[in-house]
C-alpha cells in the first residue's frame, strides 16, 4: 500500500503534467471552438453539421479539463469545468433560447479557467469560494427550469441526434466493444481478456453515471459481479454482455420506444445469487464479579439521551 508521501508525489507529478502539457492544448481547442460557436449563432441559418463538430470539440475539451483537474486535485477548476460541460450540453440539445448570451458566459468561463490554470502553475493558493462566473453559470442553468431533461427523456425529446449521448454510445462505447470482441475471438491469454473486460465495465459505469442511463450502470454492476465470481468463461461473458449493451443502446436511441429498458435474463442469470447473511450467534451473558458493577453499568447506559445516541450513529456512518 502506498504511503502518504508516495501519494503526494504521484499527485504532484499528475498536476505538473496536466498544467504544463495537457491544459494548454485543451485551452487552444476550447478557444477555437468558442469562435466557431459565436460565428454559427450569429448566422440566421447556422450549419448544423459544423455545429455538431464544434460541440464535439468543445465537449471533449471541457471533459478533459474536468478530468485532468480532478486528477491534479484542483477543485475550483474541476467544478468550473463541470459547469461549462453542463452548459455546453444544454446548448447542444437546444435547451437554451439566449444562445449568444450562453456563448458569452462560456467565454467568461474560459477566461476564468485560464486564470485558474495560471494560478496553479504559479502555485498560488486555490480559493475555496466559488468564483463570480461560477455563480452566474449556476443561476443561468436554473433559468432553464422544466426544460432540463436528462437520460432517457433527453434522448426521446431532443432534436439533436449528434449530441453527447449519441456520440458517447455509438462511437466511444462502440470502440470499446470492438476491442473486447477482437481480444475474445483470438488466442489471447485469459488475463488480457479479463483486463479489457474490466475496462469495458468501467466505461459502462462511467458513461451510465455521467449520462444518467441506469440500464448502462446496471450492466456494469451485474457484469462486475459475474467477473468477480469467476465461474463463467470470459469469452461467454464478453459475448452476452456486448449483445445486451448493443440491444439496449438501440432501444435507448429509438425515440419511438416506450418500453422500459431491461437486462436480458441470460445476462442476469449468470450473476451469482446473493448469499444470505449467517444467523447471528447468541452471545453468552457476561457475568460480573459483583452486582454493584453491573448496576453502575446499567445506570450509565440509561443516562445517554436519545439525541446523543442519534448523533453518535450519524458520526459512525460518516
Amino acid at each position: 500500500m502506498l504511503d502518504e508521501a508516495s501519494i503526494a508525489a504521484i499527485t504532484q507529478e499528475a498536476r505538473i503534467c496536466f498544467l504544463q502539457e495537457d491544459a494548454p492544448d485543451y485551452l487552444i481547442l476550447f478557444e477555437e471552438g468558442l469562435g466557431k460557436l459565436r460565428e454559427a449563432y450569429s448566422s440566421p441559418n447556422p450549419d448544423s453539421e459544423m455545429l455538431g463538430e464544434t460541440f464535439k470539440e468543445l465537449g471533449r475539451s471541457a471533459h478533459s479539463l474536468k478530468g485532468g483537474s480532478g486528477m491534479a486535485q484542483l477543485p475550483s477548476l474541476n467544478t468550473l469545468s463541470h459547469k461549462i460541460e453542463d452548459l455546453l450540453q444544454a446548448l447542444e440539445n437546444n435547451r437554451v433560447r439566449e444562445q449568444l448570451t450562453a456563448v458569452e458566459l462560456l467565454t467568461l468561463a474560459y477566461e476564468e479557467v485560464h486564470g485558474l490554470i495560471e494560478n496553479a502553475i504559479a502555485e498560488r493558493e486555490d480559493s475555496a469560494d466559488p468564483s463570480e462566473i461560477s455563480l452566474v453559470l449556476d443561476e443561468f442553468m436554473t433559468t432553464l427550469g422544466s426544460e432540463e431533461m436528462q437520460g432517457m427523456d433527453l434522448l426521446k425529446k431532443t432534436d439533436s441526434k449528434s449530441g453527447f449521448i449519441k456520440t458517447s454510445l455509438e462511437i466511444d462505447l462502440e470502440d470499446c466493444l470492438k476491442r473486447v470482441e477482437k481480444v475474445s475471438k483470438t488466442a489471447h491469454p485469459a488475463q488480457e481478456l479479463q483486463q479489457i473486460l474490466n475496462v469495458l465495465i468501467e466505461e459502462c459505469d462511467l458513461l451510465g453515471q455521467a449520462l444518467q442511463l441506469s440500464w448502462l450502470t446496471e450492466i456494469a454492476q451485474v457484469s462486475q459481479k459475474i467477473l468477480k465470481h469467476g465461474k463463467v468463461p470470459l469469452p461467454k461473458l464478453a459475448k452476452i454482455a456486448i449483445a445486451d449493451i448493443r440491444r439496449l443502446r438501440t432501444e435507448a436511441l429509438d425515440i419511438n420506444n416506450e418500453q422500459p429498458l431491461k437486462l436480458s435474463p441470460t445476462l442476469r442469470n449468470l450473476a451469482p445469487l446473493p448469499q444470505s447473511p449467517p444467523s447471528p450467534t447468541p452471545e453468552k451473558p457476561v457475568t460480573t464479579q459483583t452486582p454493584k458493577t453491573t448496576k453502575i453499568s446499567q445506570q450509565l447506559n440509561l443516562r445517554i439521551p436519545v439525541k446523543q445516541l442519534n448523533q453518535m450513529s450519524d458520526t459512525v456512518g460518516e
